[in-house]
């Protein structure tokens, strides 16, 4: 229970830097491949992360006003991540459709 905390920070800076690596992985494919899907994907990673340090920061806003307001920011920014991830999934429909038709 004493490390209780660390856990709490170790997960979080795990997630970012595997969001930052798909973001670096989405810039380099938009720039090898300028195509509506790469640029679908690296719009939502970029939106992602923009998003992730945001609710981070509300977060830490947030909780030193009230309970209720962690929670309607939380859902917000919940809200928001979830579209930059479904504007990130897009992107990657059509780059599996494209790469399947041009396989063919």
């Amino acid at each position: 229970m004493q490390n209780l905390p660390a856990y709490h920070f170790i997960a979080p800076i795990v997630s970012f830097l595997g969001q930052l690596t798909v973001l670096i992985a989405c810039i380099m494919l938009l720039i090898k491949q300028r195509s509506i899907a790469a640029g679908l994907m690296t719009a939502g990673m970029i939106l992602s992360v923009i998003f992730t340090v945001f609710g981070f920061l509300v977060n830490i806003i947030s909780a030193n006003k009230s309970a209720e307001a962690l929670i309607k920011n939380q859902g917000i920014i919940s809200t928001l991540n979830s579209l930059s991830y479904l504007l990130f999934g897009i992107g990657l429909l059509f780059l599996a459709l494209n790469w399947s038709a041009t396989r063919k």
